[in-house]
């Protein structure tokens, strides 16, 4: 068994007629479930008054009942920020440092005075942010495509 001696000094205490004598252990008994326990109380000085608390060992109570809840939480956001950082590496390497050029395929149209033709186009963005593009192949005119694919423009 340990001892445990709280001093309280009533000239510190906004309220020194609070019976903390008797709170005190009562609340330290129920927060730590019986293992520390109320072992009586003494006046040392006019002004000063000890408690007695008498408790179990304390590294037997305090590691195994309080820290041990800290280490499952503490183990799962280790893991946790592990695959955070893994998946973050693969993706931000992948996308940021590994794709230097971008390629875009797009349709576009053009009109001229007798007819609407349609493309396909390739844009080419590099890495300093330049565009360009390029038509790949003329699909064809719009009374062409129209003659092909039936009389409904979508």
């Amino acid at each position: 068994m340990e001892t445990i001696v709280v001093v309280l000094n009533s000239s510190k205490m906004e309220n020194p007629d609070l019976d903390i004598r008797y709170v005190l252990p009562d609340m330290l008994q129920k927060y730590t479930q019986n293992e520390i326990c109320d072992n009586g109380y003494d006046y040392i000085t006019n002004e000063e008054l000890g408690i007695w608390l008498s408790a179990r060992e304390f590294d037997s109570f305090i590691f195994q009942k309080n820290l041990a809840g800290l280490i499952k939480p503490a183990f799962f956001m280790s893991i946790f920020l592990f695959y955070f950082i893994v998946l973050y590496s693969i993706i931000f390497i992948n996308v940021v440092y590994y794709i230097k050029e971008v390629f875009t395929m797009k349709v576009t149209t053009s009109k001229s005075k007798n007819s609407e033709s349609f493309y396909i186009a390739k844009s080419f963005i590099d890495n300093k942010g330049k565009s360009t593009s390029v038509n790949v192949r003329k699909l064809g005119t719009l009374k062409e495509l129209l003659a092909e694919h039936g009389p409904t423009r979508n």
